[in-house]
């Protein structure tokens, strides 16, 4: 935000704000054109170094495999706690149907036998 000759803050224009978001994008790209010409140059080391970057790029690729196969199973067994924790609830539920039914007819059964 823009700051008034007497040192309080203002509320910034449209074209203020505008700008200021330009001026972030442009940030923004420039640090991802940096980004990418160090990975080129670290790829044009690696050519020059021979065969040594290929098998580092081999264990980082088979890493990432392992990391996604990880990810994969946690994900099966969070999927399977969450339907065991739904079957559970199911159960807890039906338990409880039955328990008030059964409650239910009890109390029937007892009225009944005051009754008569």
């Amino acid at each position: 935000m823009g700051v008034d000759e007497g040192g309080g803050e203002r509320w910034m224009g449209k074209e203020e704000e505008e700008e200021e978001e330009e001026e972030e994008e442009e940030k923004e790209e420039e640090e991802e054109e940096e980004e990418e010409e160090e990975e080129e140059e670290e790829e044009e080391e690696e050519e020059e170094d021979g065969g040594d970057g290929n098998q580092e790029e081999q264990k980082d690729k088979q890493q990432e495999e392992e990391d996604k196969q990880e990810q994969k199973t946690d994900q099966q067994k969070q999927r399977r706690k969450a339907e065991a924790g739904e079957g559970k609830q199911k159960q807890e539920e039906e338990s409880r149907s039955k328990n008030r039914k059964t409650s239910k007819s009890r109390k029937m059964i007892s009225r009944n036998r005051r009754k008569s």
